[in-house]
């Protein structure tokens, strides 16, 4: 019965696909976001620039005050991209501090700011984007086609 298992661990173990090899020139600690093909790296500079990098040329996204830090998240459609902008990321250290929100469309280089807040994330096929902010404690939610917010969700527990 031993030799039985350990025969189906070691076919497992060796079955199992191996990684991509993550090729780029950028320090892999600057890069925010590389698409699976390989042809769009998004990264940070220490200036406080997002850059685009795709077929050997480099474009600025946005442009914030040095050691400014950005997340990029998508959804699966993967047509719309959400950038979360935080420009003091390492003086104030406050987690209920508001980021500046940019979306932009996959691939591209022009950012459009859709708001402040956290928690981004895209819904119904990049149609609509929901975040939450701490100043006004609200859930708010955006049609992307004409950046139309379309219902807000308040959290508020009672009278402040």
């Amino acid at each position: 019965m031993r030799f039985i298992s350990l025969f189906i661990f070691t076919s497992f173990v060796f079955a199992a696909p191996k990684l991509v090899e993550l090729q780029t020139k950028q320090s892999l600690e600057n890069i925010r976001f590389i698409s699976i093909n390989g042809k769009h790296t998004y990264y940070q500079r220490r200036n406080g620039s997002l850059q685009l990098s795709t077929n050997y040329a480099n474009t600025q996204v946005l442009k914030g005050e040095d050691f400014t830090e950005y997340l990029i998240t998508t959804s699966k459609a993967r047509k719309i991209m959400v950038i979360s902008q935080d420009s003091h990321h390492h003086n104030r250290l406050r987690f209920e501090k508001d980021h500046q929100l940019y979306i932009a469309a996959f691939g591209t280089a022009k950012a459009l700011k859709i708001g402040e807040g956290v928690y981004p994330r895209l819904h119904l096929d990049d149609q609509f984007i929901s975040f939450y902010t701490h100043k006004d404690k609200k859930i708010h939610i955006i049609r992307l086609r004409d950046q139309k917010e379309i219902s807000n969700i308040s959290l508020s527990l009672g009278p402040d």
